[in-house]
């Protein structure tokens, strides 16, 4: 099939949010008090269905509306005087009375009322004011500078009687019934802040648990707005790797007295503290510590009254720890009788291990050549556990599987190919699950807890594709440089595919150690993050390019061995073996041209492309570098140190894992790109590759997002990904 350029231009805009193609294929379950039964909606408002199900109903069917939407929407036209647009259910959120069988929603402004037995609707008797609704309202207290943590709100206590907040550096509590607000702390400031991003509400709401952060000693990185009239400057507290970092403390905090207690954490400095859970009394907490650089990691309960501590489990491992350690708290699961798993790769996989109370290691509960994930829930009183893992043939595909507490009758409950993403019922009586592959559209499941499938929930529906030029993305597996350790890709082809043609070979990179990026579901992620450029991909194939994205040794999600080749000598594998898996697809595919090659990748993916550009010079001719570092000295100590330790420790290992004494070997094209308000991979990063290119006497192209952070937004970032279309189309000629 030919294409114009118009052809290609509409392709490459629609890929890049192609999962907007998609449509259904996902359910989310509201619970029931029994905590088996569900509803959810389905479907768009054109015509959304309500479906209430009941897992318990053996042979009967065990789904069925719970409106009758044409007498709904008769009744809600007959109240509000005219019909409701679309034409299924014109709500998606709303509280169910299951014993009164009553709804209420609020639609047009209006909080409504509807009574499931005679359809009558009608109006609050007394709605809430203004004034109470604002009042029960979570307040938005800061947007963080670092990209990917979430906005901070204030935190809702579970009875929903009390709100923490946030002013200058201070905690406040304001009462939910009447207003009443008034500080909880007066000793906070901007270099000693408490930070209410951290709150731990207890369950009985009696007092929660929070972090009070001091920087006095942390550096401070400037962030420039540039296109002001005249420029202004925010300081931002920022550690790079070897600087001092924000000490921490914890406090459980008192309701009604506004008492402080700290706990007793111990005297190390640098340490990260992560609440865990608190006892079903309130009396104690689980807390997390990882010391700086993930070099060790403990486990304490503390006692909230008294502050005291007692230390369950202290391991310091040899390579990373298991997952993503930038998750670590996924890493335990406690227990309401105090007992808590751990996950551990003590015999080379990470695997769950069951500890006692007092931290003693009960048993291992999983065992074999397969790495588990997390765990998903615990049901202690069928006692089993349920967690994902990747298993089997496939390497990276993630099932649900679970174990007995006493280590037996391991089984694994989901079926199909690719990822499974689960929700477990709060009784874990049943679980609903969302799978897919690259190849194979969304599906939703519901299956009881042995496994066995329920019904079909939601299919997706991906008749839009229909319309358009588009093939499905191609798995292909290759060899690590040491030509033994197998490694897993994915290959986007253009949709006009012809194999005796010769194209152009682009590869999206990361290569971080804490995630593991290739895409193994359907429509894997919207385009708007340097970290997974998988859309662009995509995008990039439809308009004459060949993409390949894959995941090398350094990167979790399979063996202990396979994710600590990264740990300590980052930056030292990752060219060599993607260089590799290049040269043995040209070898394998005849359509792929060796000689024109591109790479790009943004955050760790930045890195890895200037690494790739003066490493192999040989195999990579283009190059853009997004939002990357080109040395780990430079990068802010929470991801350099994370791999490599304190410089002071491996000066080394830090020299061999800096590109610039490297700029000798460039010999093909580089495009920078930098976004001036970023501080993950800071935009004085992108200043030092410049000023390392000028004294290298090599050249570079450069592209500045002012106002941007690490993941550009809005018409700034399409600027940037049609750039980097067409530095591509430029150099590499498709």
């Amino acid at each position: 099939m030919s294409q114009t350029a118009i052809d290609r231009d509409r392709l490459f805009a629609t890929y890049l949010n192609f999962p907007d193609l998609i449509r259904g294929g996902s359910a989310t379950p509201h619970w029931l008090k029994d905590g088996t039964r569900f509803w959810y909606a389905e479907g768009e408002l054109d015509s959304r269905v309500v479906w209430l199900v009941n897992p318990a109903a053996g042979t009967e069917p065990a789904r069925e509306p719970l409106f009758d939407v044409a007498r709904l929407r008769a009744a809600l036209t007959e109240h509000l005087r005219h019909e409701p647009p679309y034409a299924g259910v014109p709500f998606a959120e709303f509280a169910f009375d299951e014993d009164a069988r009553r709804v209420s929603c609020s639609l047009e402004g209006r909080d409504l009322t509807l009574d499931l037995n005679t359809y009558a609707v009608s109006g609050l008797l007394y709605p809430p004011t203004d004034a109470e609704r604002e009042r029960d309202r979570v307040r938005l207290v800061r947007r963080p500078h670092m990209t990917g943590l979430p906005d901070v709100y204030e935190a809702k206590s579970p009875d929903g009687r009390w709100i923490v907040g946030e002013e200058q550096g201070n905690l406040t509590l304001r009462a939910t019934v009447d207003g009443r607000h008034r500080p909880l702390t007066t000793d906070g400031n901007a270099d000693a802040p408490w930070d209410v991003a951290t709150v731990k509400w207890a369950p009985d709401s009696s007092r929660f648990v929070v972090t009070k952060r001091d920087y006095t000693n942390v550096p401070r990185l400037p962030i420039v707005h540039w296109l002001k009239k005249n420029e202004q400057v925010e300081w931002v507290p920022y550690s790079k790797t070897g600087e001092p970092l924000a000490q921490m403390r914890l406090f459980a905090v008192e309701v009604v007295s506004g008492r402080a207690t700290p706990l007793d954490t111990g005297e190390r400095r640098d340490e990260q503290l992560i609440p865990i859970a608190w006892s079903p009394d309130a009396r104690e907490l689980t807390v997390l510590v990882t010391g700086r650089a993930f070099r060790y990691v403990r486990l304490l309960r503390a006692d909230a009254f008294t502050g005291k501590t007692q230390l369950l489990l202290h391991e310091e491992p040899s390579g990373h720890l298991p997952g993503s350690f930038t998750a670590v708290e996924e890493n335990v699961t406690v227990l309401k009788d105090g007992r808590f798993l751990w996950t551990a790769s003590h015999d080379g996989w990470p695997h769950l291990y069951l500890h006692d109370r007092d931290g003693s290691l009960v048993r291992q509960l999983t065992h074999g050549e397969f790495p588990v994930l997390r765990a998903v829930a615990v049901d202690e009183t069928g006692g089993w556990v349920y967690f994902l893992a990747h298993g089997e043939e496939r390497p990276y595909d993630t099932h649900l599987y679970r174990v007995n507490l006493a280590g037996e009758c391991l089984s694994r409950l989901t079926e199909g190919t690719g990822q499974h993403g689960i929700i477990m019922s709060p009784s874990c009586a049943c679980f609903v699950d969302t799978h897919s592959s690259i190849d194979r559209p969304p599906v939703t499941e519901l299956r009881r807890a042995d496994g066995t499938r329920v019904m079909v929930l939601s299919e997706a529906d991906t008749s839009a594709l229909d319309a358009l030029p588009w093939r499905p993305p191609e798995e292909f597996t290759a060899l690590a440089a040491d030509g033994k350790t197998e490694v897993h890709g994915v290959l986007y082809l253009p949709p006009d595919f012809d194999p005796t043609r010769k194209y152009p070979l682009v590869e999206v990179i990361y290569g971080g150690a804490q995630v593991a990026v290739v895409p193994r579901t359907f429509a894997a992620e919207r385009l708007g993050t340097v970290v997974g450029l998988t859309n662009f991909a995509r995008a990039l194939s439809a308009v004459g390019f060949v993409t390949m994205i894959v995941d090398t040794p350094g990167t979790p999600g399979r063996s202990q061995a396979f994710h600590n080749v990264s740990h300590g000598t980052f930056g030292q594998h990752v060219v060599p073996d993607h260089a590799a898996v290049v040269r043995q697809l040209g070898a394998a595919r005849p359509y792929i041209d060796l000689e024109r090659v591109g790479i790009t990748g943004g955050s760790w993916g930045g890195y890895n492309t200037l690494r790739a550009m003066v490493m192999a010079p040989e195999t990579y001719k283009v190059g853009i570098v997004c939002n990357g570092v080109g040395d780990l000295e430079d990068h802010m100590a929470s991801a350099g140190e994370a791999v490599m330790g304190l410089p002071s420790d491996d000066p080394e290992g830090y020299g061999a894992a800096s590109s610039f004494d490297k700029l000798g070997n460039l010999t093909g094209k580089v495009l920078l790109v930098g976004s001036t308000n970023d501080i993950n991979g800071t935009y004085s990063a992108t200043m030092k590759m410049v000023d390392a290119f000028t004294r290298a006497n090599k050249p570079y192209d450069l592209m500045l997002l002012h106002e941007q952070n690490h993941h550009p937004k809005g018409a700034t970032k399409t600027y940037w990904v049609n750039g980097m279309r067409r530095y591509f189309e430029e150099h590499l000629r498709p």
